[in-house]
């Protein structure tokens, strides 16, 4: 049984949620579902939730298990990111992508040295990703992370419904030394 989420609606929207075979991504599909949008490879939202660990201490980390967490927790977000971010853009009805993260990212642990920098580095590509978007936030185009514990889900955005620009993580925004007036 799943957690009751929120009271909020996504009827009519349309949502694809990777990894969601198992784990975190099946109980956002779940979620998702729940609030009334529709589960398909034709979306509005997406949720990044596929990943892996190979737990090992550093010295006993093998290149197999390097590259394989790097192509699916960073590489392959990165390629499904794009490709979703390319087609809300071209049907020009904006849309959220949200990438499932890690606190193991800022905090790191023994034996997760591939998972800790597979993680920091979706924090980076996130906030970039942000960065690159956010000439586009006339189409509502939101970029969010999700950090998860193993007790709670804290979701590190403003609401969806505001412009890019405003709804990211503040760690994201330009110094103030580089930002133009209004």
């Amino acid at each position: 049984m799943l957690p009751r989420t929120p009271s909020f609606r996504l009827d009519r929207r349309r949502a694809l949620v990777t990894g969601a075979g198992r784990g975190i991504g099946a109980g956002a599909a779940a979620a998702l579902a729940d609030a009334g949008a529709v589960v398909t490879l034709v979306f509005d939202i997406l949720v990044n939730s596929a990943g892996m660990n190979r737990p090992a201490l550093l010295t006993e980390t093998s290149d197999e298990d390097l590259a394989a967490a790097l192509d699916l927790n960073v590489r392959a977000t990165f390629f499904v990111c794009r490709e979703v971010a390319r087609g809300m853009i071209g049907a020009g009805n904006g849309g959220s992508i949200a990438t499932i993260s890690s606190q193991m990212g800022h905090v790191g642990g023994p034996s997760r040295s591939l998972y800790c920098a597979s993680k920091w580095a979706l924090e980076g590509m996130n906030k970039a990703f942000a960065l690159d978007l956010a000439p586009l936030h006339d189409q509502a185009l939101a970029i969010m992370r999700l950090v998860l514990t193993a007790l709670e889900i804290k979701l590190t955005v403003k609401p969806i419904s505001a412009p890019i620009s405003k709804c990211c993580n503040q760690s994201i925004d330009p110094p103030a030394s580089s930002r133009t007036a209004n």
